[in-house]
Parts: structure tokens; C-alpha cells; sequence
């Protein structure tokens, strides 16, 4: 059915009995070319369709992307496609690259509105909650608590703030808050950089704010570790305060394992009845599984943990009444800081005045193992570090885990022992330290 003029057009209805018919237009109708036709149904809607000649001589139809529009519109319409044909290019083809210009417009729009607050949600689900780390692994748990927790500041600076709109001169400004504290702006740095970095790769942001940044909180390798007078200080405070901060501590100082690996530790990863903890790789930092004997004392501070268990008695260590990891220890932390400053303060070197922190107590450790002329490889393999051996590891296949618990059972004497006068220990060498 043809219609030419506009007064034809408003005037169409549909023909008795029908539910939708087809209009054409009177140019070029029944030429199966450059021909407009209108799609009216009962329910009063329309569609308009444009029918055309490619090149090569196939046909071709398109629908009109104005639904509902009127005659008029759908006029220019046609008239916009027929001029596309006269100059050689397909209405098809051109409608299409429209499309996708604005629908890549209207993402980078929205792209633009982001703010940090948005683009922080995102990085603390894509990355942070469900990212993958080193061997594909999941993020620890720790790590993803510390990254949100650091990422707070961030948040209530700029939450508000165009993700792109962030200059420089912001990160400067921000950061210059912590330059009197080079541990905290360290820390600040890494995961500042760490959530721009991502923004970045994932095309949040155009560009880096500032990629040349340098670093300008404390770097380099810690040496830290606490020598007998801070430990004869420190271990009485110890057990004189409340579970879960004092095993978690005393567990640092005998089993030298990683802070991280101590409160997120898991029941299903100890033997008791064999004095055994073994580490999965997922939750290692070489992501190797890693079995560790444990000394009496050790031992004797897991099975007063097991008298503590919450809910289903899945983690060691937990929060009050509640089977989940513990939060943070800080104000035991502090408590045992203050006690054991007046030997800190005696300290010579200045790297070993700094305040000490739970990782040192692992360094610790090792310190006092090396003191007590503990070989080497054993120290290393206590701490689940490479043993460097090369081909000769392939040739020495002997049991470790007497030899660790033999040291780490004198280790466990000395802390006992520390109310007798001692030499105070030497710095601990780079292999045994980290």
C-alpha cells in the first residue's frame, strides 16, 4: 500500500480485519530501492524502515532509530540516507560507526563522571576482593584489611572529586601530611600508586596523574629485631596480657612465622598430636606449602587455644565470641613498646632505636637463632626461604624437620633463660634476615 504526500500519511488507519500493514512510499514503491516504508499496528505504533540497493546489488533494510517518530522525521531520514548513497557510502555501514561513536561517548562521559569514591569501590571488589596475586592466587585476607584501611585517607580526601579531575599537585599536596613519618608515607605511596596504577590499566583513568613519582617515604631493608634486654623487658609484659594479643606474640617469637600468618591461621592446618603446623601455599609468601615442628611452649600455647574455640572453631585465633580472624593487636602492641623502650633507647645503632613492629619479631627470631650458631640452611628453612642449593638440594633429601625442631626447642629455652645475664646479639646477617 502506497502513500506519498503528508496528509496521506497522517490520514492512513489499517485496513478492516488487519492487525498491521505496511505503507510505502509512492518514491520509489515496487523498485526495491530507496524506498521508505511505515510498519502501523492496532496498537498505534509505528516503525519506519529504509530499503535500499548495496553496490554489489544485494537489498538491504533498515529500521528507523526514532521510535514512533512522524512522517517528517522519518522523511529527513530517508533523504539523509539517499544523499549517503549518492556519495558512494552504505546508510548501513554509516549508522552503525554512529552508533558505536556514541555509545563510546556516553562511556567515556560516564567514564569521566566517576569519582574517587566510585573508582575505590571498584578497585576494593575487582582487585582487592576478588584479584589474583602472586602464582594466581587469591589476595591474602590481611593484605586486602590493610590496603582498605590505608585506602580511608584517600577516600575522605578526595571521595567526592572527579577521578580524572586528580592533578599532581593533589597527590603532592596529600602526601606531603606524612613526610615527617617515612614509615606511614611509605606505606601511603604503595597503595596510593597501587590504586592509581590499576585505574589506570583498566582505562578508569586516561592517564597517570603523575607516573614519574619518586618514592619519597623510608626504603630499603629492614634490620630491625630486638636484641635480650628489650626481650627480658618485653616477654614478662607478654604474659601479662590477654588472650588473643599475648599467643599471637609469643607465637612471633617461637615459630618465626610472618604476623600475617599467625592470625589467619587456621585449625586445619595444625597436627597437635604430632606438634606440626603446615602452612598451605596459598596463604605463604612463596606460595610453597611449608611444615613446621613446633617447641613445647609452642605447643602448649595451641592447646590453650583449642580451649577457646568460637562458632565452628575454624581460626586460632579470633575475635571475641566470633569465628572470624582478629582484627589488630595494636594496643597490645603499645603496651609491649612501652615496656620495652628504656632498653631501646640504649640501643647504639639508629636503625635499632626505631620502633619494632610485629614482622620484627620474626627477624627476632632468626636472630637469636643465628646467635645460637644454628646453620644457616636450618634458619632458612624455618622461614620458608629458598635454600639457594641449587642441584646439590636435589642430592640432599634428609628430613629438616628434627633439625628445626631440635633449634627451635633451644630457641624456646633461651627465651626462658633470658633472666640470666647474656651477651646481647649481633646485627643478623642479610641471609637470615629480611
Amino acid at each position: 500500500m502506497a502513500a506519498g504526500n503528508l496528509e496521506q500519511w497522517q490520514s492512513l488507519t489499517l485496513p478492516k480485519g488487519k492487525s498491521e500493514a505496511t505503507f510505502w512510499h509512492s518514491t520509489g514503491a515496487g523498485r526495491g530501492y530507496s524506498a521508505l516504508a511505515m510498519k502501523l499496528r492496532a496498537s498505534g505504533s509505528r516503525s519506519w524502515f529504509f530499503e535500499y540497493r548495496r553496490a554489489d546489488g544485494s537489498l538491504k533494510r533498515m529500521t528507523c532509530p526514532l521510535p514512533n517518530a512522524d512522517y517528517q522525521a522519518a522523511e529527513r531520514w530517508r533523504l539523509q540516507n539517499l544523499v549517503a548513497l549518492s556519495e558512494g557510502h552504505d546508510p548501513a555501514v554509516l549508522a552503525k560507526q554512529d552508533a558505536t561513536e556514541r555509545e563510546e561517548q556516553a562511556k567515556a562521559e560516564a567514564e569521566g563522571a566517576k569519582t574517587i569514591s566510585d573508582l575505590l569501590g571498584l578497585y576494593e571488589d575487582r582487585r582487592l576482593d576478588h584479584g589474583r596475586g602472586r602464582g594466581n592466587q587469591p589476595l591474602k585476607p590481611g593484605y586486602a584489611q590493610s590496603a582498605k584501611r590505608r585506602l580511608k585517607p584517600i577516600r575522605a580526601a578526595w571521595g567526592s572529586r572527579q577521578a580524572r579531575g586528580i592533578s599532581a599537585a593533589d597527590i603532592r599536596d596529600f602526601l606531603d601530611q606524612w613526610i615527617s613519618k617515612p614509615a606511614m608515607l611509605e606505606a601511603m605511596e604503595a597503595h596510593l600508586f597501587a590504586f592509581l596504577g590499576w585505574a589506570t590499566k583498566q582505562r578508569h583513568l586516561t592517564e597517570h596523574p603523575w607516573p614519574d613519582y619518586e618514592r619519597r617515604g623510608y626504603s630499603g631493608t629492614r634490620s630491625r629485631f630486638l636484641d635480650d634486654e628489650e626481650l627480658k623487658l618485653l616477654l614478662p609484659e607478654v604474659k601479662a596480657i590477654g588472650y588473643p594479643g599475648r599467643s599471637i606474640i609469643q607465637l612471633a617469637l617461637l615459630t618465626a612465622r610472618r604476623y600475617s600468618e599467625i592470625v589467619e591461621a587456621e585449625w586445619s592446618e595444625f597436627d597437635l598430636d604430632r606438634g606440626l603446623w603446615v602452612l598451605p601455599g596459598a596463604r605463604a609468601k612463596n606460595g610453597k606449602t611449608h611444615a613446621l615442628p613446633l617447641s613445647p611452649t609452642a605447643l602448649a600455647i595451641l592447646k590453650d587455644a583449642a580451649e577457646r574455640k568460637a562458632g565452628d572453631g575454624r581460626y586460632v585465633f579470633h575475635r571475641p565470641g566470633v569465628d572470624a580472624p582478629v582484627n589488630n593487636i595494636r594496643a597490645d602492641l603499645a603496651r609491649c613498646r612501652k615496656a620495652t623502650q628504656p632498653a631501646t633507647d640504649k640501643r647504639l645503632e639508629p636503625e635499632q632505636r626505631e620502633q619494632w613492629t610485629p614482622h620484627d619479631l620474626r627477624r627476632t627470631a632468626a636472630s637469636h637463632l643465628e646467635a645460637l650458631e644454628c646453620p644457616l640452611e636450618t634458619i632458612k628453612a624455618i622461614l620458608n626461604h629458598s635454600d639457594g642449593k641449587g642441584v646439590t638440594g636435589t642430592y640432599t633429601r634428609s628430613d629438616p624437620l628434627p633439625r628445626m625442631l631440635a633449634w627451635l626447642t633451644k630457641l624456646d629455652q633461651q627465651y626462658e633463660a633470658l633472666s640470666e645475664p647474656m651477651l646481647l646479639l649481633p646485627a643478623p646477617s642479610a641471609d637470615a634476615a629480611e
